[in-house]
């Protein structure tokens, strides 16, 4: 594994054009339409704007369901559950798992991509979570701004119209998928990235160019392109959390309208959210 944040960020998407396809349909018989939204969830609010329907698909759910609930992530419990989950064990820190050289080209990255925050401040973390600062800078090249994120705004959105507000995984399960596995498999993988930065970057401006064309196979395709990413890191990332989605899902839909509102990357491939309703008998079509 050496790219941890290319499969998270594969799994985010932003759609600007109307032609874009990135809000779905969900029917079946005797049961109420829902819909399908891919996001990508360092864009502000303001890029959903441009989603064909969305509005009035928001007035005519009865709820929002995103990969977690925001409301309680951002609770006092919710945010100290996440911070828990990004510190390294004590004998695994940054200053344990990175050479002195490595740690010097961290803070070089820092300094480039996210306001000069010094690694002395990041050494308790997670190297994922270092990884995860880095890539949110190199994304800010190409969004508008974060003042509204987009599945956070949706929440809050449904909330003001008295509509319910669920998360398909805990703020536990999320974190297990962002920052769990092997510590020294993270660090190979932040240093990675360090050391072929221009790629990265290059790898961030694909995908962003994928989702506001809204090209679901682009995407998925910057999935399974990925060789430097092991199959156990896009399985706990991707597929393993669509597995438990669909789970969920096949209990909720035939009984509630609901906008499910969930990362891009996660919608295409035969293990994507599209294909798993549409093998659970529902019919899923691009919303008109």
């Amino acid at each position: 594994m050496k790219k941890l944040i290319t499969v998270v960020l594969a799994a985010m998407a932003v759609a600007l054009p109307s032609s874009a396809q990135l809000l779905w349909k969900i029917s079946g018989k005797d049961m109420p339409e829902s819909y399908l939204l891919g996001t990508y969830h360092l864009a502000d609010y303001a890029a959903v704007d441009s989603l064909t329907g969305v509005s009035a698909v928001m007035e005519r759910v009865s709820g929002v369901i995103g990969e977690i609930d925001f409301m309680k992530a951002t609770s006092a419990e919710g945010q100290q559950t996440m911070a828990a989950a990004a510190l390294a064990p004590p004998d695994s820190t940054l200053s344990v798992v990175l050479s002195q050289i490595q740690l010097d080209s961290l803070q070089m990255t820092l300094d480039k991509y996210a306001g000069g925050i010094k690694v002395g401040q990041l050494d308790a973390m997670r190297p994922a979570f270092a990884a995860m600062m880095i890539e949110v800078g190199r994304a800010a090249e190409f969004t508008d701004g974060f003042s509204s994120p987009v599945d956070m705004t949706i929440q809050t959105m449904a909330l003001e119209r008295d509509k319910t507000v669920t998360g398909l995984e805990t703020i536990e399960d999320q974190c297990q998928a962002l920052f769990g596995g092997d510590i020294v498999a993270q660090a190979e993988s932040l240093v990675w990235g360090m050391n072929h930065d221009q790629e990265m970057r290059s790898t961030s401006r694909r995908i962003f160019d994928a989702y506001i064309h809204g090209d679901l196979n682009e995407i998925l395709s910057i999935i399974e392109e990925d060789k430097s990413m092991d199959q156990a890191q896009t399985e706990r990332l991707i597929h393993l959390r669509n597995a438990d989605w669909l789970r969920v899902l096949a209990g909720m839909l035939p009984a509630a309208s609901l906008l499910i509102v969930v990362g891009a990357g996660h919608l295409p491939g035969e293990k994507g959210l599209i294909k798993g309703l549409q093998k659970l008998g529902f019919e899923v079509t691009p919303n008109d």
